[in-house]
């Protein structure tokens, strides 16, 4: 036998955790339509993580570097939701850009230069790529 539409709304309800004490009270399918809308975001509407989520800048410094007319910053490595126009345009040999991620050999490379162990303690394995990025990494204002 066919489910009626209340009864297909009814287990779409369930199975998004609404209890069944809140599903009594509703008795109509627009009543119940309504408490399956709040409880899941619409389809056509963006995910806040996704507004929220921006791509990320990383800026190797190698030199002491201008990166206004007025602010200078030390050697070291960088990163910053937005691009830094004048260290885009440097030198590689004196600024390395990377958007997103930085390749992981990179990474390593710039770990030994900065002597931070990429190694962790006992059995020789590399340490996770999150937490030697997490040991280098400074922010620019």
């Amino acid at each position: 036998m066919a489910k009626s539409n209340l009864e297909k709304l009814v287990e779409k309800a369930l199975a998004l955790g609404i209890t069944e004490e809140a599903l009594a009270d509703a008795t109509t399918i627009e009543q119940v339509q309504a408490l399956i809308d709040e409880k899941s975001p619409a389809d056509n509407e963006p995910k806040p993580e996704a507004k929220t989520k921006k791509k990320l800048y990383f800026y190797w410094v190698k030199v002491k570097s201008f990166i206004n007319e007025n602010k200078t910053i030390e050697a070291g490595l960088y990163s910053s939701e937005e691009k830094q126009e004048r260290l885009d345009r440097s030198k590689k040999e004196y600024v390395e850009c990377f958007e997103g991620k930085i390749p992981e050999i990179t990474l390593h490379k710039i770990a030994e230069s900065y002597r931070v162990t990429i190694f962790g303690k006992g059995n020789g394995d590399v340490r996770p790529y999150d937490e030697i990025l997490s040991e280098l990494i400074k922010e620019i204002n």
